[in-house]
Order: structure tokens, then sequence, then C-alpha cells
């Protein structure tokens, strides 16, 4: 099977939990495989200790975005972002996928600003 695979996918997510299991509290750190998520990877190999600040971080980040810009509809973009950590290593990807995070929700308001003006 290769890793593009779901039967795939899931045995490395148990093996990934398996290791946050292992050691939940300060994680594995080096846990020897591409989990392909980065919500697995973090609690594999930093465990609670490093969820903290990774939740602390997106969220921060998505409440000052929100405080900042006017009727924004943020749940669509949070809900996207959170299933590409659950699914994909957005700690591998290119900085321009995270930025397109940051990049379309102001895209969106600008669309909706523009829109609001016209009607």
């Amino acid at each position: 099977m290769g890793d593009d695979d779901l039967a795939a996918r899931i045995n490395i997510y148990l093996r990934c939990l398996g290791c946050f299991f292992s050691s939940p509290f300060w994680g594995v750190y080096d846990i020897g495989f591409n989990p392909h998520s980065t919500l697995l990877m973090i609690l594999a190999s930093l465990g609670i200790i490093g969820i903290i600040p990774f939740y602390k971080l997106l969220k921060t980040s998505f409440n000052e975005i929100s405080s900042n810009l006017i009727e924004w509809k943020l749940l669509p973009v949070v809900g996207a972002f959170m299933f590409m950590c659950l699914t994909n290593p957005v700690h591998n990807s290119m900085p321009m996928n995270v930025v397109m995070w940051f990049i379309a929700p102001l895209l969106f308001n600008a669309t909706d600003l523009i829109n609001s003006k016209t009607q």
C-alpha cells in the first residue's frame, strides 16, 4: 500500500496515537516515521506540552484576524484548516500554502465588502 491509500493512512494515524499514548505528557520526540498529519505529529512527538502552544498559536491568530475584519465568516476557513491539519503535513508544506490560509480570508472579506457597496 502506498502513502496515499486510506488503509495505510489509518495505520499511520494509529501508530501516531500509539506513540502519543506511550508518553502523553512529554511526547516521544523522534517517532521515526512521517505521520501525514500535523496535529497527530505534534501530539506524538511533543505530547500535551507541545499541543498547547500550537492550539494557542492558532486560536490567537484566528481571533486576531476575526477581530480586525468586520463581518468576516471565520468558521469555514478554520474548519478547512483544521481538516487539512488532521489529514496533511502542514508543517512540511511550502510557506506559500500556509500563507494562503491567511490571504484567503482577506480576499473573502474584500470581495464581501465590494459586493455590499455595490448593492
